[in-house]
Parts: structure tokens; C-alpha cells; sequence
């Protein structure tokens, strides 16, 4: 596979992991 794709599935992880760790966030706060 090409490195574009796999920076852009890092890339999408890492968003992912921001959006879960701030929904936790606000659901203790």
C-alpha cells in the first residue's frame, strides 16, 4: 500500500481517539 493511505489511517485514528477521549471528558464532567 502507498504511505498516503496509511498517513491517512493514522491520521482518521488519530481523530477518532481525540473524539472518544473528549466524550469521556465531558461525560465526567
Amino acid at each position: 500500500r502507498r504511505t498516503e493511505e496509511l498517513s491517512r489511517e493514522k491520521d482518521e485514528l488519530f481523530k477518532e481517539k481525540q473524539a472518544i477521549s473528549k466524550q469521556l471528558e465531558e461525560s465526567r464532567a
